[in-house]
């Protein structure tokens, strides 16, 4: 899944890079160099720059549990900013609820990540669909999904979206 996302990176191509394990995946099959990765993982921006990537990471709180920077001006920061692409990890995905997220100021960050990028894509493995978390990031129309395995309710969920399986 991982692999399989990073392929949609382009060269010359800014990208927002959410904190998580699933995007962190994605690091290592990152073969541009000529763009720019924003992030608010603290645990990405090492390999970001390990890779020789020009990376930015957003200022502000440190979310113990997750290593993610979170906060006002973690928000300020990205509305700063215009992604060509974001890809983002979530707890929740579910046909009427859309996607979801147990903190309040992640979800915002995943929002405007969504709302300042070209093209926004979802990793998620099968654990997430039919999952409701208790903040709404966006609209299942708002992101396309790649995810690991044929899911349950495929057929309603490519009504809403574009949904991508795939095996690494």
């Amino acid at each position: 899944m991982a692999k399989f996302a990073a392929s949609y990176i382009e060269e010359g191509d800014c990208i927002y890079l959410d904190a998580g394990t699933s995007t962190f995946e994605m690091i290592q099959y990152i073969n541009k160099k000529s763009l720019i990765v924003v992030t608010n993982g603290l645990n990405h921006i090492n390999a970001i720059i390990e890779n020789n990537i020009n990376g930015y990471i957003l200022g502000e709180k440190v979310k113990n549990s997750t290593k993610a920077v979170i906060g006002c001006d973690a928000l300020k920061s990205i509305e700063k900013f215009r992604f060509d692409k974001c890809f983002l990890g979530i707890n929740g995905i579910h046909l009427k609820y859309g996607f979801t997220t147990p903190d309040s100021e992640e979800a915002i960050l995943k929002e405007n990540a969504i709302k300042h990028s070209g093209q926004s894509y979802i990793l998620a493995d099968e654990s997430k669909f039919g999952e409701v978390s208790f903040v709404k990031v966006g609209n299942l129309d708002q992101a396309s999904i790649i995810t690991n395995c044929k899911i349950e309710n495929y057929e309603k969920y490519i009504q809403k979206t574009k949904v991508k399986v795939v095996t690494d």
